[in-house]
């Protein structure tokens, strides 16, 4: 009798105000418009540096920004000018001591992260 096969997880998320999903698998990250049937971004332009383990966006302050962390101990954030990713600009990279298993924004924008051992900070 086999194994299952074990299947890395997959960060996704929805684009908050257009019928589009962001994805990463790897160390790319992919955004498709799903209406228009067409990608959004080219992947070596979102491409980080290890393995993406989480994604992330918010909307607030009139801008939109999307996260990822993951295996390189980065937190890198990129700016959407909202033109179906024409213009994905890198915002902010910041590092961290530990392998990142998960980054989000709460509610105000500021980035909370955690990793495999259970320790959870805030980024302010």
């Amino acid at each position: 009798m086999s194994k299952p096969l074990a299947l890395p997880v997959v960060p996704i998320v929805l684009h908050p105000t257009r019928s589009s999903v962001v994805w990463a698998v790897g160390s790319r990250i992919f955004a498709y418009d799903l209406q228009l049937k067409a990608f959004e971004a080219k992947a070596a332009d979102l491409e980080t540096l290890g393995p993406v383990r989480a994604l992330d966006v918010w909307q607030g302050e009139g801008k939109l920004l999307w996260l990822a962390a993951g295996d390189d101990k980065t937190v890198t954030t990129w700016l959407d000018d909202g033109n179906h990713g024409s213009s994905w600009q890198i915002h902010e990279t910041l590092s961290h001591q530990k392998k990142l298993t998960r980054a989000i924004f709460d509610r105000k924008g500021r980035i909370i992260l955690a990793d495999r051992f259970g320790d959870v900070c805030r980024w302010t």
